[in-house]
Parts: structure tokens; sequence; C-alpha cells
């Protein structure tokens, strides 16, 4: 019997699914409120509904996690407030977020919560879980992409509670790291609002296919090992989903982990034990996703649930179709024939196409052959079957201990809680007896309790009316189902600091460098108002970096570190800070919390990147103990206004924005892997005519994924911020002409757009 016990926690969209959550044994729950949570889409949480959730979950010892985890804008922090001073004294165990800035309020005034550092902040090294230790942080949701190996050294040098996800939908890009809803439809990932454009079909080398769908995560067969590399909680995804769902997948994972603590193993998984959940639902079967290896996880025909295939079309005649089934079928099951490509003819089921428990037939119109598989997609007999097994929630026992003595108040006990009733009198006619007692006691009704055992404690010739009794039973009930509130802790808002001077005349730039060449084109344009270069530690790997210094005279030079920072990285990473070093170079550019702790380890600066997305004035207060911080590029001038003059923060005037960032490469899909020191590149097009460019980063083995068209407002005569220019696939002449462009601010001949500036996102 093993002691470590990891929990299995489950999604909830709802009431109800949170109840069918519990019914199938999880050991806590995570679901969001009306706002500022990032699954919009939900059905979410009113205040009445979480009250109620907290006391099921709190009478049955199951763990109770908030979302707050969305990035929230400054125009917005009033609203915040009001509304996390509104959930959070209701008395959730722990809140789940991603915006450090609201991290850093709910630890001044709830410091009693305990915060998990949500997947959005895409730590997935060991410095970046030290680092949120440090921070007081109790647990971290570690990103998706973090392998097993990677786990285990985490776990070995940290005590923060580490939580992964083993069941649902999974990312292209690292969590945190998209913005590619936000830049195609204003609707914001960071916010709880994504359209999910990576499941739309793309064109790629000559090709469309759906080359971002990443089919859905099933890491049943890692779980024996992700419980021997110490994680403590299994997180199943999963709050868009419906009741069946939730039930299904919750009572799969927790019979697998409680199977290995019974035996120290789980037995070796057959396909056919995932049917049922592969018939709920699967984008082209499952993945074990990235604990061993990132290859084969995208599904390139199809984004949708493609359900189990059941049998075959066994006649064709006069129009009419038969199948043959090695299922059984019912009335409403939708089918699909496979014939030919996606759409596929489809059926529902009605009882009189039925022709005994494994035939059908009916009339149906598409290139339908004899032969041809049949799918089925939806069974709602199979969900009927899986909500009768949670209709009701598992009754929590009480042992009881009534007291009551003559001349002394009548007294009831259970868990610790003790209350009391009327004072016991001698009987003038009928006498209580422990028969009355226990019956009147155990009338627990739909409280969710049963009383499993009273002991009596009863004077002879004792006398307490039956409505005492009843009357005693309830406080004891309520008293137990009591939820005790969190205290707010008052504090001020913390200051932040202006600007040390206002914003010159002459504006002066930052730049940020992807390459060597960058720098030549601008040393032949009048760069003066430049102070600060930023190239980028990759780009400038095997330049000669001594060279690039002399040629940067006096200009403030940062390194750029990678936007990602995996353990494999750190050893890279930790020889190219050396060497910066070594040129007297001491501060650095970080896009991820773990690069901070790395780069101070090493007697460096840090400055802070812009992957490191910052809405609010808190957040930036937390960033100024560095140094510098980008504003988020998804503000617009007004919002992004009332951050500009806060000391060291910066604007990106132009630039392609990073869609995203990802383990997955489109080359790779598409061509098959071939790694060449210096990548590839690939064009993306959608059914718009919209394009991207995918540069896969071969030596770190990631990509990136760009927006063709760069934002561009260095048009503005006046930029309160310090304004940035960040330079990727830039043509020397283009870096010409873009410069002149900024220097006479006016628009450059060049295809721009405006990004949020104007309009913002949801």
């Amino acid at each position: 019997m093993k002691s470590f016990q990891p929990e299995i926690l489950a999604p909830a969209g709802n009431l109800s699914c949170l109840k069918a959550a519990i019914a199938a044994g999880a050991d806590a729950v995570y679901f969001g409120g009306q706002a500022f949570n990032a699954r919009r889409g939900a059905g979410n949480f009113s205040i009445e509904d979480m009250k109620e959730a907290l006391r099921l979950c709190r009478m049955r010892g199951v763990q109770t996690n908030l979302t707050l985890n969305t990035l929230i804008k400054e125009t917005e922090w009033t609203d915040f407030l009001r509304y996390m001073d509104e959930v959070l004294p209701l008395g959730v165990d722990a809140v789940i977020v991603q915006d450090l800035g609201v991290a850093e309020e709910i630890r001044r005034s709830y410091p009693q919560i305990a915060l998990h550092a949500s997947t959005q902040m895409a730590v997935q090294d060991l410095y970046g879980a030290q680092y949120l230790q440090e921070l007081g942080f109790q647990r971290v949701v570690l990103a998706r992409e973090v392998t097993l190996e990677e786990i285990r050294e985490i776990r070995r040098k940290t005590s923060i509670q580490l939580e992964v996800f083993v069941h649902g939908a999974l990312c292209y890009s690292y969590s945190g790291r998209c913005l590619m809803s936000s830049f195609h439809g204003g609707r914001s990932g960071n916010r709880g609002a994504c359209a999910q454009p990576c499941r739309l079909p793309y064109q790629a080398e000559g090709r469309e296919g759906y080359w971002m769908n990443l089919k859905d995560l099933c890491a049943a067969g890692q779980l024996e090992a992700l419980m021997q590399a110490g994680v403590d909680s299994f997180k199943i995804e999963g709050r868009l989903k419906g009741e069946a769902y939730v039930a299904a997948v919750t009572r799969y994972y927790a019979a697998l982990r409680d199977e290995y603590l019974e035996t120290g193993s789980v037995h070796r998984l057959r396909e056919e034990e995932q049917k049922e959940l592969r018939q709920l639902f699967n984008r082209g079967g499952f993945t074990q996703g990235y604990y061993q290896d990132k290859k084969h996880m995208i599904e390139p025909h199809t984004p949708k649930h493609q359900g189990i295939p059941i049998g075959k079309v066994s006649v064709i005649s006069k129009g009419k179709i038969q199948i043959a089934s090695k299922e059984p079928l019912h009335s409403g099951d939708e089918l699909e024939i496979r014939a030919g490509s996606a759409p596929y003819p489809s059926v529902r089921l009605a009882a009189s196409m039925l022709q005994g428990e494994y035939k059908a037939a009916f009339y149906l119109r598409g290139q339908i052959q004899k032969g041809q598989e049949v799918w089925r997609i939806v069974d709602p007999a199979l969900q009927r079957r899986i909500l009768e097994g949670v209709q009701e929630l598992p009754k929590v026992p009480v042992m009881m201990r009534f007291c009551a003595h003559i001349g002394e108040a009548v007294k009831l006990s259970a868990a610790g809680h003790t209350v009391w009733g009327q004072t016991v009198v001698k009987a003038q006619t009928k006498e209580l007896t422990v028969e009355a007692v226990r019956k009147q006691l155990e009338k627990t009704g739909d409280s969710g309790y049963q009383v499993v055992d009273i002991t009596i404690e009863l004077d002879k010739g004792s006398f307490v009316p039956v409505s005492a009794l009843n009357e005693l039973r309830r406080s004891l009930l309520q008293e137990l189902m009591q939820i005790k509130p969190w205290q707010k802790q008052c504090r001020d808002r913390e200051a932040l600091l202006l600007r040390d001077n206002p914003v010159q005349e002459r504006q002066t730039y930052w730049v940020g460098l992807d390459r060597p060449e960058q720098w030549n084109a601008l040393c032949e344009t009048d760069h003066s108002c430049i102070t600060t270069l930023i190239p980028r530690m990759e780009g400038f790997e095997k330049a000669d970096k001594a060279a690039f210094l002399r040629l940067a005279a006096g200009k403030r030079i940062v390194p750029a570190l990678p936007p990602v920072g995996r353990n494999a990285h750190t050893a890279w990473m930790k020889k190219e800070i050396q060497e910066w070093q070594s040129l007297g170079i001491q501060e650095f550019e970080v896009n991820l919390l773990g690069q901070a702790k790395l780069v101070e380890e090493m007697g460096a600066k840090v400055q802070p990147g812009p992957q490191l997305a910052v809405m609010n004035r808190e957040a930036v207060g937390f960033w100024q103990r560095y140094g510098s911080v980008m504003i988020s590029q998804e503000l617009t001038r007004r919002e992004a206004g009332q951050l500009a003059q806060l000391k060291g923060s910066y604007y990106m005037v132009y630039g392609r924005p990073v869609y995203m960032i990802t383990e997955q490469c489109v080359f790779r899909e598409v061509n098959g892997c071939n790694k060449r020191p210096q990548g590839h590149e690939t064009m993306l097009q959608d059914r718009k005519g919209e394009r991207m460019s995918v540069r896969s980063h071969c030596p770190l083995c990631y990509s990136e994924v760009l927006a063709q068209r760069p934002v561009y407002i260095a048009y503005e005569k006046r930029i309160d911020a310090q304004p940035r220019v960040e330079l990727t696939l830039e043509t020397a002449s283009e870096i010409k002409e873009l410069w002149q462009a900024i220097l006479e601010k006016r628009m450059p001949a060049f295809a721009v757009q405006t990004g949020h500036w104007e309009k913002g996102v949801e």
C-alpha cells in the first residue's frame, strides 16, 4: 500500500458537472465564476452556485480551486477587486492565477488562500518552479510540454506541489504564449475568449490540412510513471464538456490511481479499455502528449470529434443503406459513413430504422458503397448509462454522541462540533428512550449526511421533547455544513513609481535584432536615437559577438534569451550568457519566470522581456524590481496610456506579433523532420488568404508562428512609453525604409497593421 496519494482534479463548467465529478470520485475540482476566468464559454458559477459547490465539496473533503486565471486590464481593476471581495471570502481552498498582478493582490488581501500558478504562466523548467516557490505559490500547473524526466528533475529539487494534465484538449502553443486568436479576431486566449483558429485548415508547402490541430491527450498509459515521478495532482481538462464526459473520465483515472495505490503498479492498458472515452470525445484517437515524444500528435484531417468505428455498410438496395454493427445500436445514435473525404454522410437513428440490436437500415444521400466503415459519433445510451451512475452524491458518514442528563442541557456532538439544546427534565409520564433518540437523530433527509453510529448517554427517567431532538439534529448538521469564510486583510494598493524623467521631444528607441546583418543595415541610417540593442541569443550564437559589440559601441546591449526554457535548454543558455559576460555584458532580457532566476543566479541583471504579458499596475510593479517592462500588445492606445507613465514601461511600436510558440513543427508534419542549424521557414495560409510565417528553431527544437504583416504604430507623434522596434524577417532594404518612416512619423512603404492600438480585445 502506497502512502502518497496524488489527487484527481476534475473540471466543472457548471454545478451539474461538479456534482458528477464528486460522485465519480474526484478529490478536487476546479471551476470559474462569472468573470475573470479562462473559460468564458463554460456555464460557470453564479455566487449562489459557488456557495452550494463549496458546501457540497467541503462536507465531502473535496478541494475547491477557483480560476481567476486571466490577464486583467488596468481599466478593469476596480471591477476585479469588487469581484474578488465577493467570491474569495466564500471559502475556496485555492485560486489559480495567470496574472502576477492578481497574485500580488490576492497574497496581500487573502494570504490564507493557496495560490496555484496556472499553466498560462508557461512554467516549463526547474528554475520556473523554484522561482514560484520563492514567491509563495503552493502549486504550479506545469506546461503541458514538460517531459517525464523534467518532472522528475523538478520534483527532486523543489517542494512546491506539481500539477499536470492527464486528459483532454491540448493547445498547439505553449499556454499563455498564444496571440493568434487575439490578432485574428480580437478574442484573446489570455482573457478566456479563444476562438481556436488553430483548429482551422491551412495551406502549407502546397498541401492543405489541419496542421495545428492536436489530438486530445490521454496519459493513462503514463499514469504509473507520473505517480512515481512525484506528481501531486492529475488534472483533467474539460470545463466546456458535459456531465457524462466529466464523470467517465474522472472515474477512469481515479480507478487507475487507486489500482496503483493498492498494488504498486498499473496493469498494461488495452485500447478496448478506452473505448468509452473515445466515444465521448476524441480527435482522431488520443495522444500520450509530451511525456515521452512530441511526434505524431497532429490530426491533419479534421478537428472534430470522430467517435469510434462500429461496423460497415452491408447492403445497398434501391438507395436504402443497411449497416451491420459489432456494437449494439440505439435510437438516437448519430452515425457517419466514411465515404470519400469529410464532411461525411451522417444520420441520426430513429427507432423505426433499427432492425434488431446490431442492424439498421435507412435512406441516405452521398457516394456510399458497400463495405465502407460506419462510425458512431454520439451514443446517447452510453451517456445515459454514465449519468445513472452519478445521480446521487455519496453520503457523508457521521458518528454522533448524544448526552442527556437531568438538570443539564441536552448535548449532541460529531466531528469536533457540539451543539446544546433544552434542559433535560424528569419525565412526568413517558420517559425518553434510546430507540426514540436514535430514530429522530438518524433522520438526516437530503442534507448529504448519513448517521452510521450514535453513542447515547441517557439518564433513566429523563425527558426531552421530540421537537427539541429534531432541532438539536438540525443545528448539528448546520454546524457541520458551515464553511468558515476568509477574512480580508485590508491593505492599500502599493504605490508604483512614475517615470524618472518626462518623455523627451525627440524619442529614443530600443531595437530588437534577430541577426547581426540587421544592425549592419541600421548602421547605414541615422541611428543616433537608438539607445538600446537587444540581440536575440539564438541569432547571435555563431556570430562574432566581439565584432558586433565594436560596431555597436555606445549602445546599451541586452541579449535576449529564447522564449522557451526547458531543462534541456539550460546548459545552452548558461554557455551563451557566459560568452556575453566574458565580453562585459551583464544584463539579459528574460521571457520566462525561470529565466529571471537563472540570470540572477549567474550574477547578471534581469531585463523583463515582451513575453511577460503586463496589463495592470500591479504587474508593472512586480517587474519594476528588475527594470523596464513591456506593456501588453493586446492593449489599446487608451488602455496602454494608463501604464505608460509608470517607471520603465515600454511599448512595441513595430514588430511582427508572435502568434504562437510551440514544440510542434509544421515543416516536420508536412515534409518529415530535417534538422538544420539555421532552421526552416514555412508559410501558412488560411482560407481568407492571410499568411503567417512559421520559423522552426532546430537547434532548440521549437517553432514560432509569426504574423506576416507587422504591427506599426510609430506614426504616433507622441508615445508616452519608451518605444521598441523588433526586427525579425525584414530585409536590409525594408529595414532602411522602416527606419526612415519611423524617423519621419509616417507609414512605411510595405504592408503593416495597427494591431490592437485602436480596437483592443475581448
